[in-house]
């Protein structure tokens, strides 16, 4: 496509300079632009600003140097002072190009002949159009290279909205990530205030339990104390009849002594539960104490927790 482009471009320009008219040619080179600007329109359909900036000013300048062409064409044409205007069509593209009648001038001995300047401004017109050529070829290769950088910066944005396709997507799976660990946590934190919850149902009891075990403590001791001093009274009973009887005979003695020792190893005895009653309770103390503060730390670590993933959440 480019290619005929080319070459109605050059047929256009080679029409316009063998016109041989003044007015024709200032007509030719204002409608110039047009056709430089179907050529940029046939080449240049997905091109940027910049590009389209580029192509325009190498059409000024090709408007200038046809400015240039016009010029030399007005000089020669000044030196043949009687040539009448000549009419010449343009035709379209497509059709072949007829080459314009000589037109006979009745020139004086002192004017040279009419094939000398035809000659001279046919050169001139072949050199143009070799010109011409060339700006039409350096601008194909302009829109050849335009063509080829929209191409890279399409393959370019194609790759960016792939990578910001991806980044997209990691984004919502670390956001997904972040909230199914927000959940967890939650989760965890109704697990451990369930726990707690029940750490203080544990405590209540066992602090009933106390306070239960000290009541039966205190009615051992009681009891204890009533039985010391009932044993102490028969002591002192036995005393006595001791005292009252101390011409009895040693099997009486005997069998009091057996009997002193029997109650004195039931004071023992009952002393010795009084100390692991009391080392009970104290243990049961220390136990109780210990799951306090347990609890507590338990407690302290859950504030902790919860506090977290409102910093993890501001964080992300």
């Amino acid at each position: 496509m480019s290619s005929n482009k080319k070459k109605n471009l050059t047929s256009d320009f080679t029409k316009f300079l063998m016109g041989g008219s003044q007015n024709e040619s200032k007509a030719k080179a204002e409608t110039n632009p047009q056709l430089d600007d179907e050529v940029t329109r046939s080449g240049v359909h997905d091109i940027s600003e910049e590009e389209t900036l580029e192509v325009t000013s190498f059409q000024k300048k090709q408007n200038g140097q046809l400015s240039d062409s016009k010029s030399e064409i007005n000089t020669e044409k000044s030196v043949v002072q009687a040539e009448p205007e000549k009419t010449s069509v343009v035709k379209s593209s497509a059709e072949p190009f007829v080459a314009p009648e000589p037109v006979k001038v009745k020139s004086s001995d002192s004017e040279p002949p009419k094939s000398y300047f035809s000659s001279e401004a046919v050169i001139a017109q072949s050199a143009q159009i070799k010109v011409f050529e060339k700006q039409v070829e350096k601008l194909n290769n302009e829109v050849e290279f335009l063509r080829t950088e929209n191409d890279r910066m399409m393959e370019e944005n194609a790759t960016l909205r792939k990578r910001l396709d991806t980044i997209e997507s990691e984004s919502a799976e670390v956001e997904k990530n972040l909230s199914t660990k927000i959940e967890n946590l939650k989760e965890e934190k109704e697990i451990l205030a369930d726990s707690l919850r029940s750490k203080d149902s544990q405590l209540k009891a066992l602090e009933v339990e106390l306070e239960e075990s000290k009541n039966q403590v205190q009615l051992d001791i009681r009891r204890i104390r009533r039985r010391e001093r009932e044993l102490e009274n028969q002591i002192e009973i036995i005393k006595s009849e001791k005292s009252a009887i101390s011409n009895s005979k040693d099997q009486t003695i005997l069998e009091l002594k057996r009997k002193i020792d029997q109650l004195l190893s039931d004071i023992e005895t009952y002393r010795e539960k009084g100390r692991k009653v009391t080392n009970r309770l104290e243990s049961n103390e220390e136990r109780i104490q210990r799951s306090v503060r347990a609890l507590r730390l338990a407690l302290q670590n859950l504030e902790n927790e919860s506090d977290s993933p409102i910093d993890i959440k501001k964080a992300e």
